[in-house]
């Protein structure tokens, strides 16, 4: 969810400015300085035969953990909640179902995957439930095995657990992590005596290479900078050894992209290896360009003949900077380093061709629309997200804007929203003629929007955020108390960020008179830094009454509805 962090910046208003949605990195740790974590359990001594690489590849489930929130409200809608595997495992990603979040009015998204971290979002609770810490368990949803069998590719450790507000500036990590994880090194097999074959010489030569196909005449509008960040997927190569056992045990061969491309680290799938006695480990990345894989001995029997490595679609590129001056492509090096051998060994030709190719222009105005289920006159309850959709030429690449005050005073202060990173969101309007930003956006306070390609401006739109409130006690029927009993309220509103001006609630108590209810007093009180305000109302004289309380309205922030009414009756 792209959660604006707009801490510090609701005052500079005079300027622009880079907006990040999003989570930024937690300073303090706030959200994680009184939650309690019940450890994973399960996670040690994972034997090493089960490593995908080495072993058969098996997953072990474990068991939690379970997360107890500090106080009431400690987390808001958007936190992230991440556990970060040690270094030689991974998580089954195939497990998404979202953990269960019980005793609060929250709930968690599906588990979302990214390297080593398990991720799940801290959203609102569609129906009402009971106001209290909340409690995230995971059950037996998580599995993990190791990648490598090898001890010294990592042993394992403590799985860090980082809580991320989209309100503060850094990252908060619980002390201890969420328990910890190991591998031991599985007994070796007894060996069963095979005959060696006699080696078939074959004929010596050069290697073969099937180039990679699908690289060429990529649309600079899916660059990193200036376009979508679009990946393009490539088709092989296919290289096949000269000769048989031309290319040794800890032989390297390495894919180098021309400048301005970049390789999508996260396909680490090894190739497949067919014909001959030998396997390769996981693809390793080095800087944006290169990759490479290693060849090592294959653990069961095997045809003696030349190897054939297969990328299949494993691969997938796109450029850094849609400028073309930055590197409009060129051939893919192809090389092999022989650890007996002093140098590098350079196929000519290269593995492919990945060229850039410039994206046409925005060919028509664009149109911006904001809409949600919940929206009523342009205004939402602050919780729920909107539906940001542009409406312009099919290729276009555009920004979204937002600027905290009113464009038409001559002094706005638009903001780019931009990922987790700083970096600039870019968008890319479909075949359709449409492009929605996804998943959608949940601002915490008032804002007009647009949306820009190049020079093309859209329309402007205002959507006002309004404050939601709840309060307590919440009765539901009249209750009946003698005279002179004190009854605190307790009114809980949101949003209530450092960054936002603190709301102020109103308290009413209405009297019976007659056939009517008459006003028989108003009380303001500002909510404190965790979003609560209380009023005691001591009921010294008989009759009927009840209260209710309001959010009014901030200089960033709609007022709320009223709360339900609490009807009293005093003998």
């Amino acid at each position: 969810m792209y959660q604006m962090s707009l801490r510090a910046k609701v005052a500079a208003v005079g300027g622009t400015a880079i907006l990040a949605i999003g989570l930024l990195p937690l300073a303090t740790g706030v959200a994680a300085a009184g939650a309690t974590v019940v450890p994973i359990t399960g996670g040690t001594a994972i034997q090493s035969n089960t490593a995908r690489v080495g072993g058969s590849g098996a997953w072990t489930t474990l068991t939690g953990p379970t997360i107890h929130e500090g106080s009431i409200g400690e987390w808001p809608v958007g936190e992230k909640i991440t556990l970060g595997l040690p270094a030689n495992f991974e998580w089954n990603t195939a497990r998404v179902t979202a953990p269960a979040v019980t005793s609060c009015d929250k709930e968690s998204s599906a588990i979302v995957y990214s390297g080593s971290g398990a991720t799940i979002t801290i959203l609102a609770r569609s129906g009402p439930s009971a106001l209290s810490v909340c409690t995230v368990s995971f059950g037996t949803l998580l599995q993990v095995r190791p990648i490598s069998n090898s001890l010294a590719a990592g042993a394992g450790g403590a799985v860090a657990l980082t809580f991320v507000d989209p309100a503060l500036p850094m990252p908060g990590v619980f002390p201890g992590g969420a328990g910890p994880i190991s591998m031991a090194q599985s007994p070796l097999p007894t060996p069963t005596p095979t005959p060696t074959p006699t080696p078939t010489p074959g004929p010596s030569g050069p290697p073969i290479v099937t180039p990679a196909s699908g690289g060429t005449g990529i649309a600079s509008n899916t660059a990193v900078t200036g376009g979508s960040g679009a990946w393009t997927t490539l088709t092989g190569p296919t290289i096949i050894e000269g000769s048989i056992g031309a290319w040794a045990v800890g032989e390297r061969i390495s894919l180098v992209l021309p400048a301005n491309f970049q390789w999508n680290q996260t396909r680490l799938v090894p190739p497949t290896v067919s014909g001959c006695d030998k396997t390769v480990t996981t693809i390793a990345y080095s800087g944006n360009d290169g990759l490479s894989v290693t060849l090592v001995a294959r653990t069961g029997p095997s045809q003696l003949s030349v190897c054939t490595i297969s990328f299949g679609q494993l691969l997938q590129v796109r450029p850094l900077n849609s400028a073309s001056s930055a590197g409009a492509g060129g051939a893919i090096a192809l090389t092999f380093v022989n650890p007996s051998l002093p140098m590098p060994g350079v196929f000519p030709g290269g593995a492919g061709q990945v060229t850039m190719v410039t994206s046409e222009p925005p060919a028509s105005p664009l149109t911006l629309t904001i809409t949600s289920p919940t929206m009523n006159n342009n205004a939402i309850n602050w919780g729920e997200g909107i539906n940001i959709t542009t409406t312009g030429s099919p290729g276009t690449v555009y920004q979204v804007q937002v600027s905290p005050t009113d464009p038409a005073s001559g002094t706005p202060a638009w903001e780019t929203l931009t990922d987790s990173s700083a970096v600039v969101r870019n968008f890319t309007i479909g075949s359709s003629g449409t492009s929605t930003v996804t998943p959608p956006y949940t601002p915490i306070r008032n804002f007009w929007y647009r949306t820009v390609a190049g020079t093309t401006n859209s329309n402007i739109v205002r959507i006002t955020v309004r404050q939601t409130i709840a309060v307590r006690p919440q009765n539901t029927s009249t209750q009946t108390i003698s005279r002179g009993t004190t009854t605190t309220f307790t009114a809980t509103v949101r949003p209530a960020r450092p960054e936002l001006q603190k709301a102020v609630v109103a308290f009413e108590l209405y009297r019976r008179s007659g056939s009517s209810w008459v006003l028989d007093r108003t009380t303001r009180v500002t909510i404190d830094s965790n979003g609560v305000a209380s009023w005691a109302w001591v009921a010294s004289t008989s009759g009927s009454f009840y209260v209710r309380a309001q959010a009014t309205p901030t200089p960033v922030n709609s007022n709320s509805f009223w709360s339900p009414s609490q009807f009293y009756t005093v003998n």
